[in-house]
């Protein structure tokens, strides 16, 4: 989904239905998108995200490394900055 992270109201910080929805239904993370993502460049981060959480890593460490991963190989920031881990 695009733009989960969008907040409804800045002064109270009311975000999306979606993220909301995902709290209510006993999520501890949420990883929200900030903006319109890739269908190119999305794709390999999410399989990098998830290698890493097979590999072991929480959550909030295999999103780390796949950013990380994108940042060594040049990538430009749109692709890799717009996703946020949101954790209770």
């Amino acid at each position: 989904a695009c733009e989960t992270g969008k907040v409804k109201d800045v002064k109270h910080l009311t975000f999306s239905g979606m993220i909301e929805a995902f709290y209510i239904a006993g999520a501890k993370d949420v990883i929200i998108t900030l903006w319109q993502i890739s269908d190119k460049e999305t794709p390999e981060l999410v399989r990098e995200f998830y290698k890493n959480l097979k590999a072991g890593m929480d959550i909030k460490e295999a999103l780390r490394k796949a950013k990380i991963k994108f940042i060594k190989e040049n990538k430009n920031p749109y692709y890799w900055m717009p996703f946020l881990l949101y954790g209770l």
